[in-house]
Parts: C-alpha cells; sequence; structure tokens
C-alpha cells in the first residue's frame, strides 16, 4: 500500500516509518494544495492536517484512494513542551 503524508514534522516521519511495515510511504512538504499538480494512481491512504481541504478535485489526484486520515496537534496545559497528534480515518468506497 501507497501512503502520501504531507506536511510533516522530522520526529512524525521516523514515527510513522517505524510502523508502516512493508507499506510504501512518502512524505511531501507543504499542505495537499501544494501539491496540486501531483498524480499517482497508487496511492492508496492519504495523511493531512483535519484543516486540509480535501474535496473532489484533490481525489482526483489519487484515484484508487482508499482512506483520508486527518492528524491534529494538542497540546496539554502541564506540558507545553509536548504535543501529540489525534487521528481520524476515514474510509472511502
Amino acid at each position: 500500500m501507497r501512503i502520501v503524508s504531507f506536511y510533516n514534522e522530522e520526529w512524525e516521519k521516523t514515527y510513522l516509518q517505524d510502523r508502516v511495515g512493508d507499506h510504501e510511504i512518502l512524505f511531501l512538504d507543504g499542505t495537499l494544495q501544494d501539491h496540486a499538480d501531483t498524480k499517482d494512481d497508487q496511492v492508496e491512504v492519504l495523511s493531512v492536517f483535519v484543516k486540509s481541504e480535501v474535496g473532489g478535485k484533490e481525489m482526483d489526484q489519487f484515484p484508487n484512494l482508499k482512506s483520508i486520515v486527518t492528524r491534529s496537534e494538542e497540546h496539554t496545559s502541564e506540558l507545553q513542551s509536548h504535543s501529540f497528534i489525534s487521528y481520524a480515518v476515514f474510509c472511502l468506497k
């Protein structure tokens, strides 16, 4: 399975690479809209930040897309230097 993840920090790249097993993951700088000319019929999963726009135009870039994973940063009030990433998964038919 090919996964494309947008707007990643270095620690996220390491974290995800250690956990995707045999799946291929591509890290692209910036947002999905920054890569409007990217088309890939092998991508099955998009990982974007929750405020990213993902509509028909963006989904057409990846015709075999199976799911969209949205991420958001959360900060605890006690430990401002620690951030956590929450994930939500949307499956497509």
